[in-house]
Formats: structure tokens, C-alpha cells, sequence
């Protein structure tokens, strides 16, 4: 069998790494099997493309037995990481005659001193030490030791991840693993797009337990965070065309309070009542603009996941509007133009790859391309990106990349090919007209994203 490392890097090759975290009972959440097998599921998330598991073995707050990690190695056929307070060789031990390839070591249970020991115990029987930090001393630590699998938990296991922290901790501290290995984020990952931002903010790979357990269909759940590339569909008016894009779409966007006249634009009552109807399985946007304080007061009166603003907000408003509404757990989306004057004027540059980069050191969690001019009343595709700046902005981002603005069926997957997003923007390609969805091209929308 593949090493846990090994397998890991070569999933890389192939796109999103999603570690699968199989645990029975959460502290926060309750019972995640509700009478399932652990054993099952965990097949099923192999057959979905999991290159690697992890298994939770502790029993008396998280159900976990070393009988369900010897049973999950046997059946699965992938490298199997055991999760647990690991104190002693005996539990390094234990773990390797389970059968399990990896062991997690955690920074603020054992002290560096007595981690460090069991470091090198583990990779003298032959297991590989997966090192979890939550703090930046413990990043750091981890970094001096050139752990070969480092991992940022998001939430802090001596509160049994019963707090509120979230991805942006990853984000803030995966910078401080350079001298190790393969990097992990690890734990309150929502879905595709929590996941994309560990990625794209440093990861190798992402954990992710709770999410997958929860899902109405994990195998499909699993699909959807690994995927080439995820859809989002804005515009939507009325309750029906939520659903309708919501089977197909994992983010769904509403014009709120928009500064121009768009046909799209509904009013801050309206917005309410719709974000009321956006279906579990999808995250809402509100589209809107303008002043600082508007935009923040719109955010806290209709609390979306996130908001995408959309106008001429500058890079300042943007980190202002973005740190005030991170405070709230609401995300924001920027986009930008493909007017260099208007870039200019937003950015203080017309050079992507510069904006990209200032846009990454905000607490943004997402940027958007847009080839449309946002100011075109009628949303003319009047403008489009130089391609060779375009697909540099995009790897340069340290966000979400989201590409929109003349967007067909027909040219998503060479859109994907060029540039590597991590979502499509629609909106008109969704819709017979404006605010009627068509059922026809969203499904096409959704093929063509391979």
C-alpha cells in the first residue's frame, strides 16, 4: 500500500486533496453516524476518490474505538491516519499493529519536548507523524522540528473544537510551517469553498470530517469539494429559481440594494425573504455595492455567507468592508474589472497580477474577474481580460478565484483549461431573460464543467 505521504502528493498531481476525517460522535454536533457504519461510509468516500483517511479512535467524548480503525484499514485499501490523544509508545504501538499508516501528534496536548520524542518513536516503527499546531508558537515549533506532515487545526482541540474558530486560521498561520513538509488545514470546513480557501491560502491538503458525515450523500459531498471547478449563479428573484439553481450550483447570488439600475435588483425586504429560501446544500451571496457603512449595514440586516461587492469600492473600503464583516461570519467576495481604468481607479494599478496580490493580504475570501462592466446598466459584455495576465492573476491569488462575464456553456471547459478557476460566475447564461432561470442551461452549464 501507498504511504500516507505519498498518496497525499500524488492526489496533488490530480487536483483538490480532501482528507476524509471518519469519526462517530462530535462534541459540537452530536451523533454523525445516526445508525450508519463507519466502515461503509468510509468506503464510500474511497470509491468517491479519497486517496487517504483519517479515523477518530477516541471513545468517550468522539465514539471511537481502535476496533473501527483496525476494521477501516482492513476493508479500505488506502493509508489510514489515527486520530487521538496519543500520550506513549504503547499508543504508537497500538496504532501501527491496527494497521494505520499515520498518527497524529497534537503541539498543545503533549508539549514540544515530549512530541518531539514521540516524532521519532513513530518513524522508527514506521509510522508517519502528522503534527497538529493551532497556535503560532506551535507553528513554529513544528517548523524548527521539519515535521514531514504539519497540520494548522482551525479549532482548538482543548476546548474538544467546541469554538468558533474557522478556516482564516489557516490562512493567518500556514505561512509559519515552512520548514516542514506537507501542510494541513484541518477541521470547520464547511464545504467546496472553505476548502478552496485552505487551499489557495497554503494547504497541500484539507481534513475535513463533520461536513462529509452530515451530507445527505458524503460520496457526493466528497465529488463536489474535489471538483476541477465549482458554479456559482447569481441573479436569482424568486424562491423557484433558488431551487433550481441550487441542484446544480454550490454558491447562489441575489442583487440587493445594487447602486445602478440592473434588472436584476431586488430590495433589501426582498433579499430577506429569499435568503430565508437558499437551500442547505448551497452558500448565498448578496450582490450589491456603494459605501462602506451601507454595504456593512445591508451585510448585518440580511446575514448572507457572503457578499460580493460590485461597483467602485476601493482596495481601502474593501479590507475595511472585509474586516468588519469577518467579524460578523460574513465572507466577501471582490470582484474586479476588466476596465484598466476602472482598475486604476479602484486598485490604485491596472496590472492583475498586482491587484490579485493586494487583494490576497485583506481578509477577502474571494475575487471574481468579471469581463463585464459593472456600470453598463443593460450588462453588456463590453470588456474582456489579455489572457496571459489573466491566467498569472489567477495564480497568484491566495483567494478563491471566480471567472466571469461572457460566459457560455460552450466555453467553460477551455475557461478551466486556461486559467484554472475555482468557481464559474453565470448569470445571464442561466436565464431565458432576465430573473427567469432556465432549467435546460443551467443543467448544461453544470456538464460542461466536466
Amino acid at each position: 500500500m501507498t504511504d500516507f505521504i505519498t498518496a497525499l502528493k500524488e492526489a496533488k498531481r490530480r487536483g483538490n486533496v480532501v482528507i476524509p476525517d471518519i469519526k462517530c460522535v462530535s462534541p459540537r454536533d452530536g451523533d454523525l453516524l445516526r445508525g450508519r457504519d463507519p466502515v461503509d461510509i468510509a468506503k464510500e468516500l474511497v470509491a468517491s476518490g479519497a486517496p487517504a483517511l483519517s479515523n477518530v479512535t477516541e471513545a468517550a467524548r468522539f465514539g471511537g474505538s481502535i476496533d473501527t480503525l483496525r476494521r477501516i484499514c482492513s476493508a479500505c485499501g488506502v493509508p489510514v491516519l489515527r486520530k487521538d490523544f496519543i500520550e506513549t509508545a504503547d499508543d504508537l504501538r497500538e496504532t501501527a499493529d491496527a494497521g494505520a499508516s499515520a498518527i497524529l501528534l497534537i503541539y498543545s496536548c503533549l508539549g514540544r519536548a515530549k512530541l518531539e520524542k514521540l516524532y521519532e518513536q513513530a518513524f522508527a516503527i514506521g509510522l508517519v507523524p502528522f503534527v497538529e499546531a493551532h497556535t503560532a508558537e506551535e507553528a513554529a515549533w513544528a517548523s524548527e522540528l521539519g515535521a514531514a506532515l504539519a497540520g494548522i487545526n482551525n479549532r482548538d482541540i482543548l476546548v474538544l473544537e467546541k469554538d468558533s474558530g474557522d478556516v482564516s486560521r489557516s490562512g493567518s498561520l500556514l505561512g509559519a510551517l515552512g520548514g516542514c513538509g506537507l501542510k494541513v488545514s484541518e477541521s470547520s470546513m464547511r464545504d467546496r469553498f472553505d476548502v478552496v480557501r485552505a487551499l489557495r491560502g497554503g494547504a497541500d491538503a484539507a481534513l475535513v470530517g463533520t461536513a462529509l458525515l452530515t451530507a445527505e450523500d458524503p460520496g457526493k459531498a466528497y465529488r463536489d469539494m474535489t471538483a476541477a471547478c465549482g458554479l456559482k449563479i447569481c441573479g436569482c428573484m424568486t424562491e423557484d429559481d433558488l431551487r433550481l439553481c441550487a441542484e446544480s450550483a454550490q454558491l447562489v447570488g441575489i442583487v440587493a440594494e445594487y447602486p445602478k439600475d440592473v434588472p436584476w435588483n431586488v430590495s433589501k425586504d426582498r433579499a430577506k425573504q429569499l435568503l430565508a429560501r437558499v437551500p442547505e446544500n448551497c452558500r448565498s451571496v448578496v450582490v450589491t455595492g456603494g459605501s462602506e457603512d451601507k454595504v456593512v449595514s445591508l451585510a448585518e440586516d440580511l446575514r448572507p455567507d457572503l457578499v460580493q461587492l460590485h461597483y467602485r469600492e476601493s482596495l481601502a473600503e474593501t479590507a475595511r468592508i472585509a474586516e468588519r464583516l469577518a467579524r460578523a461570519g460574513t465572507g466577501v467576495i471582490r470582484s474586479v474589472s476588466a476596465d484598466p481604468s476602472l482598475n486604476e481607479e479602484m486598485f490604485g494599478t491596472a496590472d492583475l497580477v498586482k491587484i490579485a496580490e493586494r487583494l490576497s493580504e485583506t481578509r477577502i475570501c474571494g475575487i471574481l474577474f468579471d469581463g463585464r462592466d459593472a456600470r453598463n446598466a443593460e450588462n453588456a459584455y463590453t470588456a474582456s481580460f489579455e489572457p496571459r495576465a489573466l491566467k498569472a492573476a489567477c495564480a497568484a491569488s491566495k483567494k478563491p478565484v471566480l471567472l466571469g462575464g461572457g460566459v457560455m456553456a460552450e466555453n467553460i471547459p477551455g475557461m478551466i483549461a486556461s486559467f484554472g478557476p475555482d468557481y464559474i460566475d453565470v448569470m445571464s447564461a442561466s436565464e431565458d431573460r432576465p430573473g427567469v432561470k432556465s432549467k435546460e442551461k443551467i443543467e448544461r452549464l453544470a456538464r460542461s464543467l466536466g
